[in-house]
């Protein structure tokens, strides 16, 4: 018998990559989890983790979009 073994990420880490890719589809994804989970979402782990990487990356209009997705 062979076992495969399945790799995922959480939802949260889910949204903090797509927002960071930040291509139309990706936050188009993005929205689909929020809208999916948002209930069972840790918010603030997720701008915990975009947070450094929207400073490296120079581009603070990912967390207005993340601002938006809260709103969902």
């Amino acid at each position: 018998m062979v076992f495969y073994r399945r790799s995922s990420c959480s939802a949260e880490d889910l949204i903090v990559l797509k927002l960071f890719a930040s291509r139309a589809i990706d936050v188009r994804d993005a929205e689909s989890v929020a809208l999916r989970y948002s209930r069972k979402l840790d918010w603030r782990y997720i701008e915990d983790q975009l947070t450094p990487l929207v400073e490296l990356k120079e581009a603070p209009e990912i967390l207005q979009t993340l601002s938006r997705l809260l709103q969902l």
